[in-house]
């Protein structure tokens, strides 16, 4: 069995000025700032940052589709909020151009596709 000596001594100072490719993970610090006030970790069902990297959306438990600025790092960040959704959505993403998002309901069991254009 080969030994595996690598060994990063600051994992932090490694992933600075990283580009990822995506952002969908709902943890981390470029998205810390999209939890509601007393919000659980199960509040927030998903994410997605937009192909240019400017804007983020979230699906949550209460019904609301909201777009951020990215990255969302301050607590009580601003967004714009869609509502239509009957209960919890289930997952957003951006479309490949960004001037769309699609997202799925829970119980409504609705698609629905929303304009997205920066002001």
């Amino acid at each position: 069995m080969a030994e595996y000596n690598a060994f990063i001594e600051d994992p932090e100072e490694a992933a600075k000025g990283q580009s990822w490719a995506s952002q969908t993970c709902k943890l981390g610090w470029p998205v810390q700032g999209i939890w509601p006030p007393g919000a659980s970790e199960s509040d927030v069902n998903s994410c997605d940052r937009s192909a240019l990297g400017k804007l983020l959306v979230t699906a949550d438990d209460f019904g609301a589709v909201k777009v951020f600025s990215y990255p969302v790092v301050n607590e009580g960040s601003k967004f714009v909020q869609g509502d239509g959704h009957s209960s919890h959505v289930t997952c957003v993403r951006f479309s490949i151009s960004d001037d769309t998002v699609i997202s799925t309901g829970g119980n409504d069991k609705c698609v629905f596709v929303w304009g997205v254009r920066e002001k």
